[in-house]
């Protein structure tokens, strides 16, 4: 028997072996072997990528090939043929993105996303042979997507998830090299849309609007987005506990996800790790008259469930009473619900989303003179090459005062004495 998957995991402190296939139903069958002499060096949480332990794992993976050579019965792993030549790239795929599920080495969201991308690798050429998968083949589903109109984004997440799996299947012996080397497929180019942010007009006509408006879990959302550019799952998922009105920081720990089942969970940031946010002095009043009104409507279910004071600070700032968060995607649908009452317009013309008050947050910080790095950190960029790819494009208001900065320091010395030591030698 040949062995469709293979790969090695972390389970407690030692590393596992797992060897995956197919019975006669068609269902995935595993088989897992520890290796206990093996190192392994649990990782710290939000530990970066490249300074995970890196030693065991070769080992674990080599002691792997070792056990997965004995158990097919061969000397080596041979290229997949006689047992395989059915395997189609579909259920290959299938069989990877399952086996990443199971060596928990992933977010569940990036898991949902691979969901989608496999989705369109099966629409396309799920039934092709995976020997038989070519260049030419795969050109044909980029071009394929693209012609159905799928964004460039979606296409290179999905052609990026079967250069990984086609990786895979040449470590495993199923392909000799890759249908989707680098520089074979021609992708479409990513358009890259400028932000429909608010302009200073269209900020002072929100914040009148959110003044008169009665204050609900939506209007302070889209206040917190406004003041501190958190994403609209962060703001979700914000507790009373992490914002400290005593040191004026809000503290960023986690985000709610939605699952492709139209379900919602509590997951790390975007990045990984808790970032700190400044409180601004306008918002800390709005958001600690918001903090007492929920707290006295509050009493009611504390004298019910006989809970102490603090334990108010685990509800959600935009939650409700009983300690369940929002969905962001409600969350969205009730600022859509006031951006098309009050008409609520951006620079590009469209209909402000909520999205676009962390747009209007970002642009604002860039075009007062903020330091763009401050604004990436603030905005949880993973890098600020991000941001600056985003808000590239600067305002007339903020290049007129780049030039005044130069006027400023280099304008005194343009003066009369330089000039007529400059007309002085020609005379």
């Amino acid at each position: 028997m040949k062995y469709q998957n293979a790969f090695v995991r972390k389970r407690g402190n030692r590393w596992q072996g797992v060897l995956k296939w197919k019975d006669d139903s068609g269902k995935w069958q595993t088989k897992a072997k520890s290796f206990p002499d093996v190192p392994c060096i649990p990782d710290a949480p939000n530990t970066p990528k490249d300074k995970k332990d890196t030693t065991g794992k070769r080992e674990a993976e080599r002691l792997l090939t070792e056990w997965r050579q004995k158990e097919e019965g061969i000397a080596a792993i041979e290229p997949a043929e006689k047992p395989d030549t059915a395997l189609t790239v579909g259920e290959y795929m299938q069989g990877y993105i399952d086996s990443l599920r199971d060596s928990g080495s992933l977010e569940r969201s990036t898991l949902i996303g691979y969901g989608t991308s496999l989705n369109y690798i099966k629409s396309e050429m799920g039934n092709v042979k995976l020997a038989d998968l070519t260049t030419a083949r795969v050109q044909r589903f980029v071009n394929a997507m693209n012609k159905k109109g799928y964004s460039a984004s979606t296409t290179k997440k999905a052609y990026n998830l079967l250069g990984a799996g086609m990786k895979q299947a040449i470590r495993e012996g199923y392909i000799a090299s890759s249908p989707c080397g680098r520089g074979l497929v021609r992708l479409p180019k990513k358009q890259q849309r400028k932000p429909n942010s608010l302009d200073a007009n269209g900020r002072a006509r929100l914040i009148g609007i959110l003044k008169q408006m009665e204050p609900t879990p939506t209007t302070m959302a889209a206040y917190i987005a406004l003041f501190t550019g958190m994403r609209q799952g962060e703001i979700a998922g914000l507790r009373w506990r992490s914002v400290d009105f005593e040191n004026c920081v809000i503290h960023v720990e986690a985000s709610i996800g939605q699952s492709n089942e139209g379900g919602t969970y509590e997951k790390s940031t975007k990045t990984n790790g808790t970032r700190d946010i400044p409180l601004s002095r306008t918002l800390a009043p709005i958001l600690k008259g918001w903090h007492d009104r929920r707290f006295h409507d509050w009493r009611p279910e504390r004298m019910r469930s006989g809970k102490a004071d603090d334990a108010f600070g685990a509800l959600y700032v935009v939650g409700d009473l009983q300690g369940n968060h929002i969905n962001p995607h409600t969350l969205g649908k009730n600022w859509t619900m006031i951006a098309r009452q009050f008409n609520i317009v951006g620079i590009q013309g469209e209909r402000l989303t909520f999205h676009g008050l962390r747009h209007t947050f970002a642009t604002m910080t860039i075009e007062k003179g903020a330091d763009v790095r401050s604004v990436s950190d603030i905005l949880g960029h993973a890098d600020v090459s991000v941001t600056l790819n985003i808000y590239a494009d600067a305002s007339p208001q903020a290049k007129r005062r780049t030039i005044d900065l130069l006027d400023d320091e280099l304008g005194n010395l343009v003066d009369a004495d330089v000039y007529q030591l400059h007309t002085g030698t020609e005379g």
